[in-house]
């Protein structure tokens, strides 16, 4: 195979040489033509085409990792609830642009316990689907206490969305608050792929808020 490849390397530097030569040696201002065997063994020769490169591929967006903005009742409020299974919603309607929510915040009225917090869709004005959640989180302290979601949830600009909370302690709401709710009785631990069994309940705004990333 290296004798081939050399022999033709040879050959063509050859032709090459042999075509710079002719024309070297042309006296008239036309030069003389090329003997018609050189010619059929030049017409026959094909070019070969630079490679057409390759388009890096364009990266693909990140999601933000910082909270700039809230969706939700981010003010402790002044009454204290204590339902536990049970699992209560308010409904609140996004920014008018996309976002992520990276962190779900309650407050609470004790110094231990357990909560989960989660975001549903909204299924035409009640809760739908589960569409993220914190898992089950060991309450820090008295006052405000935060959770990351399990990776950021992506949300749509104007639209409906469920903050959710499951809780074995009192937490704090506001029994006269404008947001629209929902309750259903559920195991603690156990929170539902799709929310069913929903009764609403009036009035009950509690302090539920989402970090957002816009």
């Amino acid at each position: 195979m290296k004798r081939i490849l050399m022999s033709s390397l040879f050959g063509l530097t050859g032709l090459i040489a042999l075509m710079i030569t002719w024309s070297c040696q042309s006296n008239s201002p036309n030069g003389p033509s090329l003997p018609n065997a050189l010619q059929t063994v030049v017409a026959g020769m094909t070019l070969i085409n630079t490679p057409t490169p390759v388009n890096t591929p364009t990266p693909t967006s990140t999601p933000c990792t910082s909270v700039n903005g809230f969706m939700g009742d981010i003010s402790a409020e002044p009454s204290t609830f204590s339902g536990p299974a049970t699992l209560f919603m308010n409904r609140y309607i996004s920014p008018a642009t996309a976002a992520y929510i990276l962190s779900l915040e309650i407050y609470v009225t004790t110094a231990s316990g357990s909560y989960e917090l989660a975001v549903y869709s909204d299924n035409s004005g009640t809760p739908g689907s589960l569409l993220g959640e914190t898992g089950t989180k060991a309450i820090s302290g008295s006052g405000l206490n935060l959770a990351l979601l399990s990776g950021p949830l992506p949300i749509q600009g104007s639209k409906n969305y469920w903050l959710a909370l499951l809780t074995d302690q009192p937490i704090l709401e506001n029994s006269n608050g404008t947001a629209t709710a929902f309750q259903s009785s559920v195991s603690f631990g156990l929170l539902p792929g799709t929310f069913t069994g929903a009764a609403p309940a009036a009035g009950e705004q509690f302090s539920i808020s989402a970090g957002l990333c816009q």
